[in-house]
């Protein structure tokens, strides 16, 4: 058979393309780190890439979403121990001024200024702000949750905390006397009347997806499939209030209805010395201390048997600062349980983010094996291409024009 030279150069031709396209693409490999830059490429190891980068962008976000909880858990769980560090150093105060020999109308001022700060702080903690939002005003975050109402009371997003309440489904309520369009006023309000309360509004829960497939039947949400993020300041800091028993020097066992809310309990017991320094200034005077209903009858005041006149009203203040600083302590050790719950969420949470980290580096181990390229492998190749390169230009400079030699190079 006769083999012309245009049929090798042909042929030449053919090979020397083939080995130069091998050898730009195993360049290409070693340059930029890939197996293959298409999907065409490699259509099966493409579509587990792309698998694997999904997995890769879910997990990034997952981390992100529990770091940034993380994060804002913590800022609340440091103003929540702030807040009952200031019960602590409330209660020492407290001590002091039942047990010192202090003069009520001097001293006791200077004992309610300190409770009026105690009070401030307090109010100022549960406002407690982080990332440009409320850490205790539930779904709300409009503006500032508590506040001072006309009275001077503390109000959560404008109801008085001391009115609200909880049913059994664990939803605040609170009377609906307070809208003006409800029909209903204080006179005709039924307690007992589940109509007659209203949801506080913004009060709900918030949850964050962790990666748990978040399940939604209806419109509830499977909470097992969520993680919660909100803290309610309702809960951590009191609602409502509650009928405190306290036994007196006198042994008079006396019932006092005390609002359960840290704040409005400073202020309560500031009030208490306040109002007790005003009655011993008076009596210092000689004068008729003045009562509620502005008539001098021992049992006006505050509804007790009041049996040894004037000094046993000013008793009387101490008696309910007593009982407010024992509330106070009950509501703290509640806090304490809130922190305590924060903390096992925010364990919890530092446990997903440790499976999250110990998945990405299983997913960027199955990225390195799909996507990468086996440097020394891929490099040996890359030179044997070269090496097959120049053999091909050497081959042909034996039988192919000098014209087109120096055409090929």
């Amino acid at each position: 058979m006769r083999i012309t030279n245009s049929a090798m150069t042909r042929k030449y031709i053919r090979n020397i393309n083939k080995t130069q396209v091998n050898l730009n693409n195993s360049m290409n490999k070693v340059m930029s780190g890939r197996k293959f830059t298409k999907m065409s490429e490699d259509v099966s190891s493409g579509a587990k890439a792309l698998r694997i980068r999904a997995g890769l962008y879910k997990n990034e976000q997952m981390q992100k979403n529990l770091m940034a909880a993380q994060e804002e858990l913590k800022v609340a769980e440091n103003k929540m121990m702030a807040v009952q560090s200031m019960t602590i150093t409330a209660h020492g105060e407290a001590l002091r001024a039942q047990n010192g020999t202090f003069n009520p109308a001097e001293d006791y001022p200077i004992f309610a200024s300190n409770f009026d700060s105690y009070a401030e702080q307090v109010f100022q903690q549960m406002n407690g702000v982080y990332a440009e939002k409320y850490l205790f005003g539930g779904t709300y975050n409009g503006d500032y949750p508590y506040s001072y109402d006309a009275n001077g009371d503390v109000a959560y997003l404008g109801i008085p905390v001391h009115l609200i309440t909880k049913n059994e489904d664990g939803v605040y309520l609170y009377p609906r006397y307070l809208d003006n369009d409800s029909g209903i006023d204080r006179l005709n309000f039924d307690p007992d009347d589940e109509t007659h309360w209203r949801q506080v509004p913004y009060s709900d829960s918030i949850y964050f997806d962790a990666g748990l497939n978040v399940t939604v039947n209806g419109t509830l949400l499977d909470r097992r499939s969520a993680i919660e993020l909100s803290i309610s300041g309702l809960e951590s800091f009191g609602f409502g209030t509650s009928d405190v028993e306290y036994l007196a020097k006198d042994g008079l066992v006396k019932n006092y209805t005390i609002p359960n809310n840290i704040c409005e309990i400073l202020k309560d017991m500031a009030k208490c010395l306040r109002e007790a320094s005003a009655l011993a200034i008076r009596l210092e005077a000689g004068e008729t201390p003045r009562y509620p209903d502005g008539e001098p009858n021992m049992n006006n005041f505050a509804g007790l048997d009041v049996q040894d006149g004037d000094r046993m009203m000013l008793s009387d203040y101490m008696d309910r600062f007593a009982a407010l600083d024992i509330q106070m302590q009950k509501q703290s050790n509640k806090l304490m349980v809130q922190v305590a719950e924060v903390g096992v969420r925010t364990n919890y949470m530092e446990n997903m983010l440790s499976r999250y980290e110990d998945e990405e580096l299983t997913l960027r181990e199955m990225q390195i094996h799909t996507e990468r390229i086996n440097d020394p492998e891929e490099i040996t190749t890359m030179r044997s291409y070269d090496f097959a390169w120049n053999i091909t230009l050497q081959f042909g400079s034996m039988f192919l024009p000098k014209s087109l030699m120096d055409y090929v190079r």
